[in-house]
């Protein structure tokens, strides 16, 4: 997942460091988040900063993940690091991102082409054309 996928990340895809993270208020309006999913949905990557930073503590990785609630106010928490840092998950990634340039070279914009790899590699139906939505 990079920086640009943080406005709609997929359920479960951050997991707190401490069950203690959650629930998480807002000191200036009060909001409350219960869950982590909840923090993603009804928070927004803060404009122009980043968003994440991947961490790494005496051996022990981890993100540094900001949000922005719904007042501007800035939040942020820990949560694990999932990415795979062996050989073979860097291989991934890699072809991720050679699969993901060989899309946008075709004119597809980069969060469509990111969605339809996504599609793909979970083995999901093309939306049906016929259908609003």
């Amino acid at each position: 997942m990079d920086e640009s996928d943080l406005d709609h990340p997929p359920r479960g895809a951050f997991c707190p460091l401490t069950d203690a993270a959650f629930p998480k208020g807002c000191r200036t309006c009060g909001a409350v988040y219960a869950s982590a999913d909840e923090f993603m949905r009804r928070t927004r990557p803060p404009a122009g900063g980043r968003s994440i930073k991947a961490v790494s503590d005496a051996g022990v990785r981890f993100l540094e993940l900001y949000r922005n609630c719904g007042c501007g106010s800035t939040l942020m928490d820990f949560f694990a690091e999932r990415r795979d840092a062996s050989d073979a998950g860097d291989a991934r990634r890699q072809r991720w991102v050679a699969l993901l340039r060989c899309l946008q070279q075709q004119g597809l914009p980069p969060e469509r082409c990111r969605a339809e790899l996504r599609r793909l590699l979970l083995d999901q139906a093309p939306p049906d054309p016929s259908r609003p939505g």
